[in-house]
């Protein structure tokens, strides 16, 4: 008894899930406002699409002008929402009209969906009225009038030139792979492009032309350009959007028109002196994430326009919850977050720096920051709050920090004589290394001076002759 309760749960559980997901599932449909019509008649193509985004083409052929449907958008919320498109075609003979669907639409869940439907319209000639009028007999039986064929279209004066003039997109260079295939490789942060088309022949219609929103990987952007006869000509464009950007792609991405770069970064990446000069002169901003497992652990905020120093910057952090000795001593082993920035160029700039800490400290905990300097710790930024779980705060000097929400007795230093990597004990050293040097210098100069002195008192003149 109890595995049948089970087994119902079970499936009403089912039930209700496979209801969920088609509730949510994006749908399209295409639709004719008449299956068969006469030559010179009009018919509505329409489509009605359920989605939170869509791409949606409409393609026709035959007998037929003004059939075009080309509408890309989504709705403003992100979830699925209904719209209707339609078009109005007219006929210009006889014969079949085939109407295509295609392009794809994603449901509020993200889930993506490609559209390949098509409806057909049989066009015939309009059937022919009788000569005479006249009823049969007295009875007075008349003859109704019907309406009399329309003048069909003449297209044989009509341009059929669909040729393409050229074709740009704009702030970018595209790479023709033949007569009728571009392609065109554009940065992750790139979210849309402006196509910029133009035919031999002004009658000529052109789709997507203008802004194409672009998803990550490879992007097919068909663009159909419509003769004032109605003759079709399809010139593909294959836009990839790159999942990620690399400091070494920095160059060709300050060619973009986008203001705001962001790069992925690895140990050791170097920002050079030229990327530098290039955010400076483009005015761009740029952020440099350090990722791992798609968590970032840190990163570097750059505005360009606030640049003046061109040094080459080392971009590497090292964090770590082991401290250093010396950090544990003056600290009396205080919990926190260690970590040390390999840059060691002066700081003419200060670069922003977010650094991940959710794993240590909820979101709104007030924290210090210290720098390790001259054996000690000083404050260097106080009461950071912690949002999203990461802190953020510019660096303008030092190596070594200390990250805490404890207060430290900043008046502590480390024994042991200068302990650590920064800038001030750098200094320090060099000093007194120099003075050393001096020092034996001058001894060994001292010695020779006193050596020279006993030699010379040692050598006594003897003269031979006696007087």
């Amino acid at each position: 008894m109890k595995k049948i309760k089970y087994l119902i749960i079970i499936l009403v559980a089912f039930f209700i899930y496979t209801i969920s997901v088609n509730v949510n599932a994006a749908s399209a449909s295409l639709n004719v406002s008449s299956s068969g019509v006469y030559a010179g008649d009009s018919f509505t193509v329409s489509v009605n699409v359920n989605a939170a985004a869509w791409g949606v083409r409409v393609n026709a052929s035959g007998p037929v002008t003004g059939c075009a449907i080309n509408e890309a958008d989504g709705s403003s919320d992100g979830l699925n929402a209904n719209r209707t498109f339609s078009a109005t075609c007219t006929t210009t003979g006889t014969g079949t009209v085939n109407l295509t669907l295609s392009g794809d639409i994603t449901d509020q869940n993200g889930n993506t969906s490609f559209l390949n439907e098509s409806r057909s319209v049989s066009v015939s000639d309009r059937p022919s009225q009788p000569d005479n009028p006249g009823g049969g007999g007295g009875g007075g039986g008349g003859w109704t009038p019907q309406p009399q064929p329309q003048p069909q279209p003449d297209n044989s004066n009509k341009s059929s030139n669909n040729n393409l003039k050229s074709i740009n997109v704009k702030g970018y260079t595209l790479k023709k792979e033949n007569d009728t295939t571009y392609s065109l490789t554009v940065s992750k942060s790139t979210a849309s492009i402006i196509v910029e088309a133009v035919a031999e022949d002004a009658k000529t219609t052109i789709t997507h032309n203008g802004e194409n929103k672009l998803n990550i990987g490879v992007n097919k952007i068909e663009i159909i350009l419509t003769a004032e006869n109605g003759a079709t000509k399809t010139i593909i464009l294959n836009v990839t959007r790159r999942e990620k950007d690399l400091i070494t792609d920095i160059e060709s991405l300050l060619k973009e028109d986008n203001k705001n770069l962001n790069v992925e970064i690895r140990q050791g990446d170097i920002l050079t002196s030229n990327n530098l000069n290039g955010l400076k002169k483009a005015s761009k901003n740029l952020v440099l994430d350090y990722i791992v497992d798609k968590k970032v652990i840190y990163s570097w905020s750059i505005k360009g326009s606030s640049l003046s120093n061109f040094n080459d910057f080392d971009t590497t952090v090292s964090v770590n919850r082991n401290m250093p000795y010396y950090i544990d001593e003056i600290t009396n082993n205080a919990d926190g977050l260690y970590f040390k920035v390999s840059n060691t160029n002066s700081y003419a700039n200060s670069y922003m720096l977010k650094l991940f800490i959710g794993d240590l400290y909820k979101d709104k905990t007030e924290l210090n920051v210290y720098l390790f300097d001259k054996n000690k710790l000083e404050y260097y930024a106080t009461k950071v709050d912690v949002k999203d779980g990461y802190i953020e705060f510019p660096i303008n000097k030092g190596v070594e920090f200390f990250v805490t929400d404890k207060g430290i007795d900043t008046n502590v230093v480390v024994s042991g004589g200068d302990i650590g990597v920064n800038e001030g004990n750098s200094i320090e050293i060099y000093y007194y290394v120099a003075i050393i040097v001096i020092i034996i210098l001058l001894s060994i100069v001292v010695a020779k001076i006193k050596s020279n002195l006993s030699k010379k008192k040692e050598e006594v003149p003897v003269d031979k002759e006696i007087i």
